[in-house]
Formats: structure tokens, sequence, C-alpha cells
């Protein structure tokens, strides 16, 4: 990249070449490449020397570090990431990639990728998308409708992240309907459900029915005795189907479901996953 307009100088306290004579040592500039220059400098080019001589090979400057106040490694991060967030812009065509809003947008890099920061595992999204994304607890299901249409993205990154948020949700039921609608390709569904997995693992409480198996929410199970609803007349009976069950996060042994149009507590030790 050519930076254009922009002029420096260094002076002989910046630019501590030997045998340079004192005052000889400005050089100035309109427009410069960082890599230009550096290769300048590796191929011993004369840059400073006193006006109307030549530099000898002592008189070369040995190396980029003797240059102050200029980070290379600075310019080209910097230059990688404008790059990525304008290939985003292009692809998404300046719009959220989940949501279709057009403010606050900003690159969203997603978690768990098998590659680095790249335009192919990070989408464009908006402020309100990226901060649910990275606190649960902000979560706001209805906003999440947007994944209807979203989740059809052909954009391998954007299936992966319309896939973890309908999973977190889909104890709200119709995310789980969108989830058995979706389609993607064997590799990237293994990239979604992976990051799924290590979010799993982090949850210290796990679920388990009267067999071992590990419930999660939005599961179905099935009653293996009659229970009586504490509080109520109510006896649920043994083989009434539970469907969409959501997790007690405090309590591994309570899960929770509709019988009978009513929304009960159910202790794992009595049900079994179907």
């Amino acid at each position: 990249m050519i930076i254009r307009a922009f002029r420096f100088r260094f002076f002989e306290e910046n630019l501590k070449r030997p045998g340079l004579p004192a005052g000889k040592g400005r050089l100035s500039a309109v427009a410069f490449s960082p890599s230009r220059l550096l290769s300048d400098f590796s191929k011993k080019t004369s840059i400073g020397a006193p006006r109307g001589k030549k530099s000898s090979n002592n008189a070369s400057i040995p190396n980029a570090g003797y240059i102050n106040n200029l980070n290379f490694g600075a310019l080209t991060h910097n230059q990688k990431t404008m790059s990525l967030e304008q290939d985003l812009r292009d692809r998404s065509g300046n719009v959220c990639e989940l949501c279709s809003s057009t403010t606050d947008l900003d690159v969203y890099a997603v978690p768990h990728s098998p590659e680095g920061d790249t335009a192919d595992t990070a989408i464009f999204a908006c402020g309100t998308c990226r901060t649910q994304l990275e606190n649960p607890d902000q979560v706001e299901p209805n906003h999440w409708r947007c994944l209807n249409d979203s989740m059809w993205s052909p954009v391998p990154a954007v299936q992966v992240v319309a896939y973890r948020m309908l999973h977190q949700l889909k104890a709200e039921g119709w995310p789980q309907d969108l989830l058995d609608m979706m389609y993607m390709e064997e590799e990237t569904r293994e990239w979604a459900k992976a990051g799924v997995a290590q979010e799993t693992a982090a949850n210290a409480l796990v679920h388990r029915d009267s067999n071992g198996v590990i419930l999660e929410a939005g599961d179905s199970v099935v009653l293996i005795k009659d229970l009586k609803v504490k509080g109520s007349s109510m006896v649920a009976k043994q083989g009434t189907a539970v469907r969409r069950i959501s997790l007690d996060h405090e309590n591994e042994k309570y899960i929770e479901g509709k019988v009978d149009g009513q929304q009960i507590v159910l202790v794992t030790d009595y049900v079994k996953k179907i």
C-alpha cells in the first residue's frame, strides 16, 4: 500500500549512521512503500547520503531497526484488518449478515474456527448481534427470529453462527423447528457442532435421564412412572411424552416441560430420552 502525501524526516540523531557528516543525514519523502523501503535497506541503497557523494558499504543502513517512530509490523496488521473489513463489507452488501441491520457494523470472528481470522471465518455483524453473541445472558430470543432468513446464507461462517444460536435457543421451541430444516455441508456442520460441544463442556451441570443418557434443551422424554404433581391433584401418567424440555441451570436433576398443557418440573430419574 502506498502512503500518499506523507512527509517524514530523519536527522542525525534518528538515523545513526557511522561516518555521516553532521547535518547531512536529512531525508524527505512525499510517498513511500514500507516493503520497498525495507527492501532498499537490505540492498544497502544510499538513502540519505550527502549530496554529490556516493555512499560506501560501510555507510549503508544495516537494517530497519535504526528507524525510530515507524512500526512496520503495526502497519501490516492494520492493513490486514482494513482488508478483512472491506472484504466483509463487499460480501454482505454493507449490512449485518444475521439480521440485515445497517448500524454499528463490525467484524465478528467466529469462535472455535479451524483457521485464523480470515473472511472465511468471520462475519459482518451489527452491534446488537455482536453483543448478544458475546454475552449469552443478554440474548433476546425474539431478536433471533431473523435467523429464519439468514440461516439459508450460502456463507459457511454465517451458517455456523446461525446454527449455534439456534441450538442455544432451542428450548424456545421455534429454533428447534429451524434446526430440523437447516441444511449445511458436512464439514460446515462439524465446525458448527465443535463450538456447541466446547460450550456444553464448559457448563458444569450435565443432565442425564434414568439410563444415564445426556439430556439437552429441546430434547423429548417419556415418563417411566406415574408422577404426582406437587401442589395440585394432577398425576402425570407413565408413558406420557414430554417434548422440548428445558434444563434447570442450578440442579442437574431437574428439567421442565409441558404435560397436559401445564408446565411442570420433572426429576430426571423418572424420565427416558426418546
